[in-house]
């Protein structure tokens, strides 16, 4: 399938937001991601859809700090560039109410759900930019744990966890740690 760039816009140092139109009878729903053909070998990079479904355009949130193949990909596109991609893909899908963690670009994913509560974790105060929703912001693992901790029924939530494989794998195991059962949780890893 194609899409064309609609704009390509800094939302902060290390994060870029890329609209593109959205092909006619493409259906989608919150929370799956499509895959980007990034270099003419045909290697691939996925990024979740940041938009509601019903919206006539295609958002995806880009963290282009590692600079690999989608971060410099995603950098040369400009408005009107082709662009190749598969999908929708992805079961990660809201199918209750619960509590949204993400780590980094992870929260693209939410943003397309209009999920909430969300807790977002950043490296860097530089990073924040504006979701158009209102996650509580967590710069360190501590206070993020703190916080964990302090929420009292903890075990009675659905929880959904987003953003690379170290930061879903660290978080499942405080999770676990604090009670929750793995039935509660539901994870998109990044690679």
């Amino acid at each position: 399938m194609h899409a064309r760039v609609i704009f390509l816009k800094r939302l902060s140092k290390n994060y870029w937001l890329l609209q593109l139109t959205k092909p006619e009878g493409l259906n989608f729903k919150a929370g799956q991601y499509i895959s980007l053909k990034v270099h003419p070998d045909g290697h691939r990079r996925s990024y979740s859809l940041s938009d509601p479904p019903s919206s006539s355009h295609m958002n995806l949130l880009a963290d282009v700090s590692p600079m690999g193949l989608g971060s410099k990909y995603i950098l040369s596109l400009h408005p009107g560039s082709l662009v190749d991609f598969i999908g929708p893909l992805g079961k990660f899908i809201k199918t209750s109410d619960g509590l949204f963690l993400a780590g980094g670009s992870g929260i693209a994913p939410f943003l397309s759900m209009r999920a909430g509560p969300i807790l977002w974790s950043l490296h860097r105060k530089s990073e924040v930019f504006d979701t158009g929703l209102n996650p509580l912001i967590f710069y360190t693992r501590d206070f993020l744990t703190q916080y964990l901790k302090s929420i009292q029924d903890l075990k009675n939530y659905h929880i959904y966890l987003c953003g690379s494989r170290p930061y879903v794998s660290g978080m499942t195991k405080l999770l676990i740690s604090l009670g929750v059962i793995s039935t509660q949780l539901h994870a998109e890893k990044f690679v």
